[in-house]
């Protein structure tokens, strides 16, 4: 999808697919409600911690101890793709949950740490092609276990991944079907993040397809319910993607520059500093073209600082290349 987009962009754009499933953890009844809510809004450091409280209280249960790991590991998964990136960490966890969920011999809980697992792969299979069909298989373990436990909404979750994978092994009829299922089984949720993101990625096979108009409704679709589910942390990335098709489309040229300003914005406000470096070096090579080179410089400035705070390498030299660019007279 976005295949005039450098590489880079194009594998963050995928990457912002995360939907929180952390189920209810522990005796505080409240206590998934608030950490689903810190997730789509960005506060995965808060998250995290309102976890560890939970852990740190006396003597937990085998069984609740590793749902707390999972519900940690997804934690520290999300946070390595959008926050801080720290790929050791999110490994970690992951592999931690995972023993504590065999171990503790809860279909559910079993099911969510595969999903968990799957989606860490999945990840690196961004960055690392060669790993995409062990993704693949990975995610196809995480779907069978959700089935097996009766969680319907793990197993949409599964098939939105799914889908992911499928289309980065280059079936895209495959990845539409599993998008429009489970699009169908986000609705009966009652679920607009979900939603939003099978919504999402559906447009962006239409883009694939050149059916650009369908594709920019989609996108649009995707933007509102990402709005309207509050999910702060996620909308810069549906914003950007809505740039993108407005762009391949050669419309609406300001609109572009004010959703890729707000997704800037928003991205540094509510911590996703991945969506936020990848909003101001796009904005930047918008500006660019337009031979605005001053304002382009001072956006991709911004894009080299946000890229370092967030720390993968791959973006920060993508952000300094676009820098690069703005600051050499001449070039386009």
């Amino acid at each position: 999808m976005f295949p005039f987009a450098p590489a880079l962009a194009l594998a963050l754009l995928h990457l912002a697919a995360a939907t929180p499933l952390p189920g209810k953890v522990g005796p505080d009844p409240q206590l998934s409600a608030r950490v689903e809510q810190d997730l789509l809004e960005g506060r995965w450091d808060a998250a995290r911690a309102a976890v560890e409280r939970e852990l740190a209280c006396g003597e937990v249960p085998a069984k609740l101890r590793a749902d707390l790991a999972v519900l940690l590991a997804r934690i520290a998964v999300d946070r390595s793709e959008f926050h801080r990136h720290a790929p050791r960490e999110a490994a970690t966890a992951a592999d931690r949950a995972l023993a504590a969920a065999r171990e503790a011999g809860d279909p559910r809980v079993l099911a969510t740490a595969l999903l968990v697992h799957a989606r860490r792969v999945y990840f690196e299979a961004l960055e690392d092609p060669s790993r995409m069909r062990a993704a693949a298989a990975a995610i196809r373990e995480a779907r069978a276990a959700a089935g097996h436990a009766g969680d319907p909404r793990l197993e949409a979750e599964a098939i939105f991944h799914q889908a992911l994978a499928e289309d980065r092994l280059g079936r895209p009829e495959a990845a539409r079907a599993l998008l429009e299922d489970g699009a169908a089984r986000a609705r009966r949720l009652g679920d607009d993040f979900m939603l939003s993101n099978m919504e999402r990625h559906l447009a962006g096979l239409d883009q694939d397809r050149g059916e650009l108009a369908r594709a920019e409704l989609g996108f649009r679709q995707s933007l509102a319910l990402r709005e309207q589910a509050g999910a702060a942390a996620f909308v810069p990335w549906a914003q950007i993607a809505l740039a993108e098709v407005l762009a391949e489309r050669g419309t609406a040229e300001e609109e572009q520059r004010v959703l890729l300003r707000k997704a800037a914005q928003l991205g540094e406000r509510s911590g996703s500093l991945r969506a936020a470096s990848t909003a101001s070096a796009t904005l930047a090579r918008r500006l660019l073209a337009a031979g605005h080179r001053g304002a382009a410089r001072v956006a991709a400035q911004r894009a080299v600082a946000l890229a370092r705070r967030f720390g993968a390498p791959g973006d920060v030299r993508a952000a300094e290349e676009v820098a690069s660019r703005a600051s050499t007279p001449g070039e386009p």
